[in-house]
C-alpha cells in the first residue's frame, strides 16, 4: 500500500500520541522521502515526517505511526 494524502495514522508509541493526517507526500525531498502532516485533533500545525515512520502494513509497532484510515 502506498502513502497518500488524506490518510490518517495513529501514534504507535505505547504511551499514546497524536493522530495525524497526511497532507502531501514528497518522495524526492532533500532530507529523504517525507510527508507533510497535521494533527487530526487539536492544533492544526503542520510538520514533516519521514516516510519510514508511516506504517501501512498493520504489524504491531512501538515507534512511528500506523495507518487507521485510508483515503
Amino acid at each position: 500500500m502506498t502513502i497518500e494524502p488524506g490518510q490518517t495514522y495513529k501514534s504507535s508509541h505505547p504511551g499514546g500520541g497524536p493522530q495525524i493526517r497526511v497532507l502531501a507526500v514528497y518522495p524526492g525531498s532533500a532530507r529523504g522521502p517525507s510527508a507533510e502532516v497535521e494533527n487530526v485533533n487539536g492544533a492544526k500545525r503542520t510538520r514533516m515526517v519521514a516516510l519510514s515512520q508511516l506504517h501501512t502494513d498493520g504489524k504491531p509497532r512501538r515507534s512511528g505511526y500506523s495507518l487507521i484510515q485510508d483515503t
